[in-house]
């Protein structure tokens, strides 16, 4: 702007300048003219009366500066030239000059010189006697005046357009420097032009309502960050190149990528399922793909964005489906296994059933079968109370009673409850430790103590023995459960826990169980926000520990 309103001033200040020097010029020539023709003829009517009083005779006397004096006849005769011979002249009847001066009794003409490329300027005056005194000067034309001027005026414009350059420059910065200090934040505190006064109000009317849509944009930008944030599902915004324009943390969380993401979204996964999603969104259709990504599995959904039917970029949303696709193989497992362990004693039953029905067997016989049928049925209900027991723990909805346990005393009714099941087995069952008070549920506490003992008397060895302890200190309480049984292999410790699973099939049938024991003191576990640690050598035994927190997150509400 500056340099605009700089070009403007200078050009309009050389324009004027020409333009006055033109007038100033076409003046000065007009009045040189005027001034010369006034001039000339007052020398002629001096001249003029010179003569009639010395007589025409007297005429080569007649002095006129370096002016051409010349006398002609009535008929145009040349009577006397100062500068020529009249002999030698022509006829002069035909000039403008002289015919005016016969008809009118003064006459002027001016005439350019071809020879000396200057003009002459003639005055004619009739005498008395009928004869035309003339007198002539040779002036400059305005050719030549210009052409005169040349040098001096070279300079003279030449210091004149740097001084128009100068104060143009100077005029043009004072002019925009109130404009350059109008304050956009507060416009209307600008001390600028009053012309200007409507546009600062203007601008202050768009200051504000920008300012009111940078707070909004702010604020649903703030918004969106906290909606993405909070999401467990990574979340990537990409445009139609793959590059990166928006993601949040749960998206670095899950892919876990080297370095902080920018560029191709290609780069936090080379695989090439993330790579084949990420191409068919951007062709416009939705895609959907699961990949293995360090020992997970991730369920990545990209949706295409449109404008105007056109694909601008995707919106790429990223699941860890690992513990879903977990839960999905247990379930199935579970189902496969209560299936099978549903079937055995239902199969049984109704064989024995079905030779019974048409009673023609032995009395003793039917006996046996009768006490088959009701062992199969016991461990048909035990099976389905145990079902019943894991699927309650799997229910969010569960509601539990909360109270104060002493866990001695609940180890202490457990241990009196299995002392027949212990010597059955020939199996010894003692308990020591102290009292110590713990939140929970009673009942599950009881399956826990329980299923632990149970294990332990079960999967034991003729005269062995299970040791069950209760310790405690400021924040925990342990409940300990030591056997000198068969053991666990090392490579199944982290499966005893699955639903169904058993390290020996043939011994476990042997022994009986739904293989849902451990299961339950998992889930119960989990329950009361305890950790269950194993200890166990083939052949030698195993350690059960459990630790209970004394003020868990669940706790009885005081």
């Amino acid at each position: 702007m500056n340099k605009k309103i700089f070009k403007n001033i200078f050009l309009s200040s050389i324009i004027i300048f020409i333009c006055s020097l033109v007038v100033i010029t076409g003046l000065l020539f007009h009045m040189l003219k005027e001034q010369t023709f006034r001039q000339l003829k007052a020398e002629t009517e001096d001249a003029a009366e010179l003569l009639e009083q010395d007589g025409e005779s007297q005429i080569g006397d007649v002095i006129v500066g370096e002016h051409r004096v010349t006398l002609i006849q009535s008929d145009g005769t040349v009577l006397y030239d100062n500068r020529k011979d009249p002999s030698e002249m022509e006829n002069h009847i035909n000039r403008e000059e002289v015919q005016e001066a016969l008809s009118s009794g003064e006459g002027t003409s001016t005439r350019r010189s071809s020879t000396l490329g200057m003009d002459t300027v003639y005055y004619a005056i009739r005498l008395d006697d009928g004869n035309v005194l003339r007198i002539s000067t040779a002036r400059y034309s305005i050719g030549n005046l210009v052409s005169e001027l040349a040098v001096p005026s070279i300079f003279i414009i030449c210091g004149i357009v740097l001084l128009a350059y100068f104060i143009s420059r100077r005029a043009s910065r004072r002019i925009i420097e109130p404009i350059n200090s109008i304050d956009l934040d507060n416009p209307k505190e600008s001390r600028t032009y009053p012309e200007l006064q409507p546009l600062l109000d203007k601008l202050d009317e768009q200051q504000e309502s920008l300012q009111a849509q940078i707070l909004s944009a702010r604020q649903k930008q703030k918004e969106f960050s906290l909606l993405t944030e909070n999401m467990s599902e990574g979340f990537v915004v990409i445009d139609r190149d793959t590059n990166i324009l928006s993601y949040n943390q749960a998206a670095l969380d899950i892919l876990n990528p080297q370095s902080l993401p920018s560029g191709s979204v290609l780069r936090l996964n080379g695989t090439d399922q993330f790579s084949m999603v990420i191409t068919g969104s951007l062709k416009g259709e939705r895609t959907e793909q699961v990949l293995e990504h360090d020992d997970r599995k991730l369920r990545i959904i990209a949706n295409p964005v449109f404008e105007d039917d056109r694909v601008i970029g995707s919106v790429v949303i990223i699941y860890d489906v690992t513990e879903y696709e977990k839960r999905e193989a247990y379930r199935r497992e579970f189902t496969a296994n209560v299936s099978h362990e549903l079937k055995t004693p239902l199969t049984s039953i109704s064989g024995f059933a079905e030779l019974m029905k048409d009673g023609s067997l032995p009395a003793d016989v039917v006996r046996d079968f009768a006490e088959t049928i009701y062992s199969e049925a016991r461990r048909l209900i035990e099976l389905v109370n145990d079902i019943i027991k894991i699927s309650s723990f799997d229910d969010d909805s569960q509601m539990y009673e909360w109270e104060k346990i002493d866990l001695y005393e609940e180890a202490e009714y457990v241990v009196k409850k299995l002392k027949k099941h212990a010597k059955d087995h020939d199996v010894r069952l003692s308990l020591e430790g102290e009292h110590a008070v713990i939140p929970g549920v009673r009942q599950v506490i009881f399956e826990v103590i329980y299923n632990l003992c149970d294990n332990a008397i079960k999967y034991n060895r003729k005269n062995g023995k299970v040791d069950v302890s209760v310790k405690q200190d400021a924040d925990t309480a342990t409940l300990t459960v030591s056997d000198t049984g068969i053991g666990i292999p090392q490579k199944d410790l982290k499966r005893i826990f699955e639903r169904f699973y058993r390290v020996d099939k043939s011994h476990s049938k042997s022994v009986g169980g739904t293989g849902l024991g451990l299961s339950i003191v998992k889930h119960a576990a989990l329950l009361h926000d305890a950790k269950v640690n194993v200890q166990s050598r083939l052949g030698e035994g195993t350690v059960m520990t459990v630790v209970f927190k004394k003020n868990t997150a669940k706790k009885l509400a005081e």
